[in-house]
C-alpha cells in the first residue's frame, strides 16, 4: 500500500509519504517519510522526519514496535505559556504489548525511549487494564512511570465509562 499526503495552512508546508507491506498473518511493516517547510522561516531547507515500524497481531494478542527520527526544528518552536522554549523531540523508540483475557479483560505494556533537542532522555512505561463489566460499563485502569535526566514520577489511575447510548457516553475519572 503505498500512501501520499500535502498539507497547507496559515504559513506551514506539510508533505510526505507512506508505504506498508502486508505480509498476510505474519506481520505489517511500514515506512514514512515527512517534509515540513514554515513559510515565514529564514531557512529555506524543509525539516524532515521518518518513521519505521512493524505490526502484528494474532487474535488475542498484538505487538508494534516503531522508530521515529526527526531533525531539531521538524516541530517547530514551541513556547510554555511563561514564554520560555519547549526542546523538541529528536527521536523515539516505541514498543506496545496488549493482550485480551476472554471477553471481559485486556492488559497493555507501552514502552517508549525518547531524546529532544536539549540532549535530555526520558523513558516512559505503562501498564493498563481494561474490563468490561457489562454490555454498557467499563473500567479502565493504568500505573505510567517517568524517568528522565533529572525527574522520576509515577501516576496511576482510573476511569469509569457508561455507554448511554450510541452516541452518547459518560465518564468518571480519577488520577494521582
Amino acid at each position: 500500500l503505498l500512501g501520499v499526503y500535502l498539507d497547507k495552512f496559515l504559513f506551514i508546508k506539510l508533505w510526505g509519504t507512506r508505504v506498508s507491506l502486508v505480509l498476510g498473518r505474519l506481520c505489517t511493516l511500514f515506512a514514512e517519510g515527512a517534509w515540513r517547510k514554515n513559510t515565514n522561516d529564514a531557512d529555506t531547507n524543509p525539516q524532515r522526519a521518518y518513521l519505521l515500524g512493524y505490526q502484528i497481531s494474532n487474535g488475542s494478542f498484538a505487538f508494534n514496535a516503531s522508530y521515529l527520527k526527526q531533525t531539531d526544528s521538524f516541530e517547530g518552536t514551541r513556547y510554555q505559556t511563561d514564554g520560555t522554549k519547549i526542546s523538541n523531540l529528536r527521536d523515539s523508540l516505541n514498543i506496545g504489548l496488549s493482550t485480551s483475557i476472554g471477553s471481559q479483560h485486556s492488559l497493555s505494556l507501552n514502552l517508549s525511549r525518547q531524546h529532544d533537542t536539549a540532549g535530555q532522555k526520558s523513558t516512559f512505561a505503562s501498564l493498563s487494564h481494561r474490563w468490561r463489566i457489562n454490555s454498557k460499563l467499563n473500567l479502565n485502569s493504568f500505573v505510567t512511570q517517568k524517568r528522565a535526566t533529572t525527574e522520576r514520577s509515577t501516576s496511576f489511575g482510573m476511569q469509569l465509562t457508561y455507554q448511554m447510548g450510541d452516541n452518547w457516553n459518560s465518564n468518571a475519572r480519577y488520577q494521582n
